[in-house]
């Protein structure tokens, strides 16, 4: 049975280093920092809602209605300084309230996610266009 050396150990390290950091930092390049982001709203994959995240002190509601079986509910989006964040929905559709305890999110690859009725809300911002291909995650 053959073991690792130090510098095989140390190749692999590398290696998973710059795999991850890749997978992390290389969506950053392709995102407009001056561009305007979007809140996105979907329930079981199809966008319910598209709201506009504005970037001011003051705490603004975005209310916005969903049917789930039939029945109509609202939920209220809290937006500030660029962030957002989902109230706590009805007990009935979620019984939990980790929706609403995943805080605030203002990053393209950050979500908040309300699992019992699939709903997922997340931020979209402009890509920059770009002769090079990337992997979305």
């Amino acid at each position: 049975m053959k073991h690792f050396t130090i510098y095989d150990k140390i190749l692999i390290c590398t290696i998973a280093l710059i795999s991850i950091s890749s997978m992390i930092f290389i969506p950053f390049l392709f995102l407009d920092s001056s561009s305007d982001k979007y809140i996105v709203v979907n329930i079981s994959g199809n966008e319910i809602h598209r709201f506009h995240l504005v970037d001011k002190e003051e705490l603004q509601l975005q209310e916005f209605s969903f049917v789930i079986d039939g029945i109509k509910y609202n939920a209220i989006l809290e937006i500030k300084d660029g962030k957002t964040r989902l109230r706590r929905l009805p007990d009935n559709i979620v019984p939990l309230s980790i929706h609403s305890d995943m805080g605030w999110i203002s990053e393209p690859h950050q979500m908040i996610v309300a699992l019992p009725i699939k709903l997922v809300i997340t931020i979209e911002g402009t890509r920059i266009e770009s002769d090079i291909d990337s992997i979305s995650h």
